[in-house]
């Protein structure tokens, strides 16, 4: 099925699926276009930079959700909002950096959604397509290993510290999902610690997203070039998602 004759996300999902059957790689910039067009989502992009180093890039973004609610699975392919979340975020990347994107999540889905193959399925289908780092039930040396490989293919890498999605930012969860062994650092110190160790030049871009008057606006801040304590580099950069975001939505970050 090419990509004019989608006529719904279901049959992209269906696309989706077919091509990991096949082992044949897709574009997620590609599909992450279509998918909002056929949710029929408005979004605006915002930088506050208007150019950045060409290095790899962790984005790191807070994982929004319209509803306050939302307690159904960590991944960003396990609900609508994440989907389209994911999308708005990969959509406004190429402006700052030509490098491709890849994401950090969760092969394995948790919560309501595990009981249902066909996600599954579609989750496991992403994955092998888009070369998604895939961090469930890993310890931390695979995941080293995945995230030195990314970079060292200079590939931008997304990630969502919170570890849930919601309406407001809340501290980083401890723990990384997947990480199976206990570590001095832990959930999105884990990964800035681990990029570090790999010596290879990486920054980090906060991302702030959130919706207003029905459109998600994708604030692209300034880039952090990693120096100093990873626990402090966490704080910061957690710290300027905050102040791109209104303030009742600042949540755990909120002065």
């Amino acid at each position: 099925m090419s990509a004019e004759q989608f006529r719904s996300s279901g049959d992209l999902f269906q696309a989706i699926k077919e091509s990991a059957g096949l082992g044949r790689k897709r574009s997620y910039l590609d599909d992450s276009k279509k998918l909002l067009e056929l949710k029929k989502a408005e979004w605006e992009n915002h930088y506050l930079q208007d150019c950045i180093p060409d290095l790899p890039t962790l984005i790191v973004a807070n994982h929004y959700s319209r509803t306050p609610l939302m307690r159904i699975g960590d991944s960003f392919m396990t609900t609508n909002d994440s989907l389209v979340l994911s999308a708005v975020i990969t959509q406004g990347i190429p402006k700052l950096s030509p490098r491709r994107t890849t994401w950090l999540t969760k092969g394995n889905l948790s919560g309501p959604l595990s009981r249902f193959s066909g996600a599954r399925k579609a989750q496991e289908a992403a994955i092998a397509c888009y070369d998604l780092i895939d961090v469930d039930n890993k310890s931390s040396r695979e995941i080293y290993e995945s995230l030195q490989e990314a970079i060292s293919e200079g590939l931008n890498i997304g990630i969502y510290p919170q570890g849930r999605i919601g309406r407001v930012l809340k501290k980083p969860r401890r723990g990384i999902i997947g990480f199976r062994e206990k570590t001095e650092f832990t959930g999105f110190r884990a990964v800035i610690s681990l990029l570090s160790r790999t010596g290879l030049p990486f920054q980090i871009m906060p991302v702030s997203v959130f919706q207003q008057s029905g459109k998600y606006q994708a604030i692209f801040g300034e880039v952090l070039i990693p120096a100093g304590k990873a626990k402090d580099l966490t704080e910061e950069a957690m710290r300027r998602i905050a102040l791109s975001l209104p303030r009742k939505l600042q949540g755990d970050y909120r002065k």
